[in-house]
């Protein structure tokens, strides 16, 4: 039974034990780009998407509204069970203990609790048949009552669709070249919902509504690599494909951060040169990037590496960023793309690990909460890496040196590129990729 616990009170519960799962700083450290991550994972793990703007206001210390049920059951199920009310039936909160919020006990003390404690949460099993008996007691009352108080004033986001009869689909899965407009052809027209929307992977925040009379749509993509756009009714995601797009060559692009939705091609032949991969600051003036402390360089190769699987590879490289931007905490992000996702490895001065942050598969650490001093190198000078998974591990080597570990669950699928990020400039001197049985599969030294 739940008596005593008010509905904030398992959603308090819930989030905490989602942090916990998550590994992350504090909720309260969260930066633009956790949420969105915690959106992408709730998106994989229960096909449920969430808006920024609705995590962001469920995660807010003072958030004591209800969310929809269906953004409820996501949750849930994200925390490891079916859905809410199995959440509710299989946890209990201690009433001396909720998630922070004074509790006045008549006579009693106030409490205050500011702290999650696993205490919080006791499992329990109850037998189906007093399920069934309680609920053949409890549902009418509960029904009349929740009709009565106006908890069932919302309109329901579940739909029912014939997956069959959903179209979705692009004449041109593969391209190459960025940016590139792809044409998308679709038929929700069987489909009984409040709303329709297409999106793009690369950009969670980008979102095209569409009508349900309508069947093209066309959308821009400024980046390289395997992409997902899904077709949304309401928050069900209909249906998923892929599109590729491949670069023929390493390319160059000026952006001011991650996800920058209009970044600057730096079409200079010459950046490649003297067997190195590297933009002058020059190039970037001639290319009209107006620099400042945001300028990021990425460099992009993505192709086709014949089934190369991201759970048993070697990258290897060596590179260095450029010191003439004086940035107090520079960086270089070395990513791995997959189907859809990424792994990257951080690199930065010793006094800034504190700011960074690793991914290999569906694992992600942070400074915050972990030791990340052997990320830490003088990357002015040139860093030989060596990016290794195998049998779920991942292993980091800096100068032949062994500096980092992790295990991981899942791994991000075919590797479809690599992407070599520096705030400023940087250069890069070789790239090579391993299969799982150490054959040499891709190799460039930029002559």
């Amino acid at each position: 039974m739940h008596t005593g616990s008010s509905e904030t009170e398992y959603i308090c519960l819930c989030k905490q034990m989602i942090e916990q799962q998550l590994g992350w700083p504090h909720s309260s450290q969260w930066k633009q780009r956790d949420f969105l991550n915690l959106i992408s994972l709730l998106e994989n793990r229960t096909g449920t998407i969430l808006s920024l703007s609705t995590i962001k206001r469920i995660w807010k210390a003072d958030y004591n509204k209800i969310p929809h049920p269906a953004t409820l059951d996501a949750l849930a199920r994200f925390a490891g069970f079916k859905d809410w009310m199995d959440f509710k039936d299989k946890t209990r909160l201690n009433p001396d203990l909720y998630c922070g919020r004074e509790i006045d006990r008549g006579n009693k003390e106030i409490l205050k609790v500011r702290e999650y404690r696993k205490t919080l949460l006791q499992v329990k099993k109850v037998p189906r048949s007093v399920i069934y008996f309680s609920l053949l007691l409890v549902l009418p009352a509960s029904v009349l009552l929740l009709f009565k108080t106006n908890i069932l004033n919302f309109t329901s986001s579940t739909i029912v669709y014939d997956p069959g009869s959903i179209e979705f689909f692009t004449s041109t899965p593969v391209s190459e070249g960025v940016p590139t407009t792809v044409i998308f052809h679709f038929d929700v027209s069987n489909v009984d919902a409040d709303s329709f929307l297409a999106q793009q992977s690369w950009n969670m925040l980008k979102k095209d509504k569409i009508e349900k009379s309508d069947n093209i749509l066309t959308s821009v993509y400024f980046y390289p690599g395997v992409h997902k756009a899904k077709l949304v009714a309401n928050d069900t995601v209909l249906k998923e494909i892929k599109v590729r797009i491949n670069t023929g060559d390493w390319i160059a692009i000026a952006k001011d951060n991650d996800s920058d939705d209009a970044p600057v091609y730096i079409r200079d032949p010459d950046i490649h040169k003297d067997g190195k991969l590297n933009i002058t600051p020059d190039q970037l003036k001639s290319g009209n990037v107006e620099i400042n402390r945001h300028t990021m360089v990425s460099y992009f190769y993505t192709s086709d590496f014949s089934e190369l699987d991201s759970g048993n590879f070697t990258l290897e490289t060596r590179l260095k960023a450029d010191s003439i931007f004086n940035y107090t905490c520079p960086l270089i992000t070395i990513c791995v793309l997959g189907d859809g996702k990424m792994n990257y490895v951080p690199l930065t001065l010793k006094g800034c690990v504190g700011n960074s942050e690793i991914k290999i598969g569906d694992t992600i650490k942070t400074g915050f909460n972990h030791d990340m001093s052997a990320l830490g190198v003088d990357i002015y000078d040139w860093q030989d890496i060596s990016i290794m998974a195998k049998n779920n591990r991942a292993y980091v080597h800096i100068n032949d040196r062994q500096v980092f570990e992790m295990a991981f669950n899942e791994d991000i699928g075919e590797i479809s590129g690599i992407n070599i990020n520096f705030t400023g400039t940087g250069s890069v001197d070789f790239v090579r990729l391993f299969n799982e049985n150490d054959l040499l599969v891709y190799n460039t030294t930029f002559d």
